[in-house]
């Protein structure tokens, strides 16, 4: 009963966020974007950017909580 308890409060603590900072960059390959203008990587890129801070700061908030 005492391992089952151990194993439970570590899958609580292993299942807590990390801080956004702490997340890597994944690679991703250039091949889709060769057929984009200079305006389409322009606003993919803004778009990125976009939902890279949205989805940092709710990674932030689900830290804290």
């Amino acid at each position: 009963m005492r391992i089952l308890g151990i194993v439970a409060l570590g899958a609580a603590l292993g299942g807590c966020a990390s801080s956004a900072e702490d997340i890597t960059a994944a690679y991703v390959s250039p091949v889709m974007y060769q057929q984009y203008t200079c305006q389409q990587l322009a606003q993919e890129a803004q778009a990125v950017s976009a939902r890279a801070g949205a989805l940092s700061g709710a990674q932030d908030h689900q830290r804290t909580q």
